[in-house]
């Protein structure tokens, strides 16, 4: 029979699964946050650039004009280089991987405790729950630095 031990194992697994979704989900929030900011910014100044260079008198500095091309500069170089948009995804999926990996390894324990399961069930599980784990962590560290660039890499 599962010894109440493994009831302190399970909400330890809970609670380092619910860290670690907290955290994908702040990130992938972060993520999302900066993709839109930076697109929006840029959709907005760069389709007003042209009105605003019609506008200006010839012969004088159009100072909007340049503001604005500096904006568009600015945000198109932030999601290249930030790759917000693959990172957001990536959180996000991570985050739902964790979600069904917590809820999958509670509900093989909950059957197990009701089935008065053994002691070698319990360690297979806690194996298989830690073995997953590694892998949605590793899938998503190696995703991360897949997407982020190099200056070199941006210049071309």
């Amino acid at each position: 029979m599962i010894e109440d031990k493994d009831d302190v194992e399970f909400s330890e697994i809970k609670q380092i699964t619910t860290d670690k979704i907290q955290w994908f989900h702040t990130r992938a929030n972060t993520c999302m946050y900066l993709f839109w900011l930076f697109s929006i910014a840029l959709g907005l100044s760069s389709t007003s650039l042209p009105l605003f260079a019609l506008l200006e008198p010839e012969g004088e500095k159009n100072w909007v004009v340049a503001i604005l091309s500096v904006v568009v500069a600015f945000c198109s170089f932030m999601l290249q280089i930030g790759n917000y948009h693959m990172l957001w995804q990536n959180y996000r999926r991570s985050e739902f991987a964790m979600k069904r990996l917590r809820h999958r390894t509670l509900l093989n324990y909950r059957s197990l405790k009701s089935q008065d399961g053994d002691e070698k069930s319990l360690m297979k599980l806690l194996n298989q729950f830690y073995a997953e784990f590694e892998e949605i962590e590793a899938t998503e560290t190696s995703t991360y630095f897949s997407t982020l660039k190099s200056a070199k890499e941006i210049s071309s």
